[in-house]
Order: structure tokens, then sequence, then C-alpha cells
């Protein structure tokens, strides 16, 4: 496998995109090629988690990391918390224990190995970048060691370069959108934190609980919030 470095990549993908085109999507479907893997999803986050899921290579991966952001379950989201890659080369009891909500789902989206792998900056953390594999097994075979590494520093470089810019061509999962919503989700944390007199995290917890119950996302309920449509008590509170 010939490696190519990191500024060839993102040169590379640069010179491919054209109007309307998400560069982040593009990354994801080019590593795909590159790796030759099922498929590759890209989010932003922080210590706290992932906040917005900004490229993948298909719908169905796209669909299947923005139930980790909804959920904080997930390689990416571990990944993205802990500041090491998160490996499973395997979806069985010890990975659906860990993720009783997000593994059944990954399976059935026919993934057969997760590897995530957190995007910093010095001790900054910047997102994700999660690579899926249709059958059980080692991704870093055949010498792609090093590849897969040039991809992870593409993948933030390319969130680096979008966020000075403040603008992502894309419509549908662009950078600078997902910047805008995470503010948003941050505001109503605090808005439910004070409101039901929990911790932030717990405040989040809520928010993302009542997402999934719902079946809408996190920054939908964030607005509703935002937008005094939704009051959001604690569920272990009792009226004196």
């Amino acid at each position: 496998m010939t490696v190519r470095s990191t500024s060839q990549i993102v040169a590379a993908l640069y010179d491919k995109r054209v109007d309307g085109t998400s560069l982040t999507d593009l990354l994801c479907v080019d590593c795909t090629s590159d790796l030759s893997l099922k498929g590759a999803t890209l989010s932003v986050g922080d210590h706290t988690g992932l906040v917005a899921v900004v490229g993948a290579s298909d719908p169905v991966l796209r669909r299947l990391e923005e139930r980790q952001v909804e959920l904080a379950e997930g390689p990416a989201a571990d990944a993205a918390r802990s500041g090491a890659p998160s490996v499973h080369h395997q979806l069985d009891d010890a990975a659906t224990a860990r993720w009783p909500t997000y593994a059944p789902m990954a399976l059935e989206a026919g993934v057969g190995t997760i590897v995530a792998w957190p995007l910093s900056v010095v001790a900054v953390r910047v997102g994700a970048l999660a690579m899926y594999a249709g059958s059980p097994g080692p991704l870093e075979t055949s010498g792609a060691t090093a590849s897969v590494r040039t991809w992870v520093d593409a993948a933030t470089a390319i969130l680096l370069d979008l966020q000075e810019a403040e603008t992502d061509p894309s419509s549908v999962g662009g950078l600078a959108s997902s910047l805008d919503y995470t503010a948003e989700i941050h505001q109503a944390t605090g808005f439910v934190s004070v409101t039901a007199g929990v911790r932030l995290d717990d405040a989040l917890e809520l928010m993302r609980a009542r997402a999934f119950a719902t079946e809408r996302t996190l920054l939908q309920v964030a607005r509703d919030v935002l937008a005094a449509r939704l009051v959001i008590a604690d569920p272990g509170a009792h009226d004196e």
C-alpha cells in the first residue's frame, strides 16, 4: 500500500471538491476507498463527548453516528471523551454490554468492526474519526497502520481549516452549521441545569433521554427548550 502524507491527502480533497460538496463527507468517502472500509464518519466534540456529526461516507452510517451523539454511547463517543482510540474488532457481548442500544443498531447496519480515533490539537479534543468494516477483524492489516494515521491527521487538519474559515458549503452536515447548533445545545443544557436543579452533565443526559424517547434529535429538543416549548424536569425530584 502506497502511503500518502497528510498534506497530500488534504490537497487532494480540496482539488476534488466542487461547489455544493461537503469537504467532510468527501474526506469520509475517500478514507473509505483508500483503506477498503465499509465506511467512515467524522464528528466534532470535546472531553464531554460528541456534539455533532459533520461527515459520513453514506446515509446509514451518518444516522448511526447521530445516534451516538443522541445516546452518548458508542466508540466515537468514547474516543472523544477519553482521548484514546476505541478499538472493537468484533461487536461481541462485551460491546453490547457497554453500548446496549448502540451495538445492536451497528450490527443491524452490517458493521463487524469499529475503530474510532480521537482528534485533538495538543491537549484539546476536537472530535473523532470512526472507521467501520463489514466483518470482524483488525483494520490495520497489510501495512495499513501508517495510512490510517495519516487519515486521522488529515481529518484533524480539515476540521481546523473549516473552523478557521467558519464555513462549509454543504447544506447538510456542514461544519459551520454544526458549530452553530453546538452552541444551542450548550445553552439549552445550562437552562435545563437551572430549571431542573441538576448538574450540567445530568442536564445533558436528561435532554438526550428526551430525544431518544421521542425519536427526535438532540438539537430539536434543545431548540424546544430554548423556545420555552419544552420544560424538562428532574425525574428523581419529588414534590414536598
